[in-house]
């Protein structure tokens, strides 16, 4: 930051782009652990005879919200497989066009007789 005498002070700043992937079934399945890993402390938390009633009643708040968030990844998994299948069957589609050569035409073609 620099300081001019006519007028107010001028910041400069840059900007640098970062390029990062994301892999999304790495990063669904380190969700998945750290899911399972809040299930099973909360259930801890839950079945202890040291914890209060009221925080025990929290916990069951935040454990019936973890399993739905749950529910949502296996929704998101499900349509990626079957998305997945949708692409082999086009791709077993496809190759299958292309073995019946003709055939896939939908008609035959007749050679002339006078030949």
């Amino acid at each position: 930051m620099e300081e001019t005498a006519a007028g107010p002070a001028r910041v400069r700043f840059f900007i640098t782009a970062r390029r990062v992937r994301i892999d999304p079934a790495e990063k669904r399945a380190e969700y998945i652990d750290r899911l399972e890993r809040l299930i099973e402390q909360l259930d801890g938390m839950i079945s202890s005879r040291g914890v209060r009633q009221k925080l025990k009643l929290r916990a069951m708040e935040v454990l019936i919200r973890t399993i739905s968030t749950c529910y949502g990844i296996v929704s998101d998994i499900e349509v990626e497989e079957l998305e997945d299948e949708l692409t082999r069957l086009k791709e077993e589609n496809r190759r299958g066009e292309e073995e019946a050569g003709d055939q896939a035409l939908g008609y035959a073609i007749e050679e002339d007789p006078a030949q």
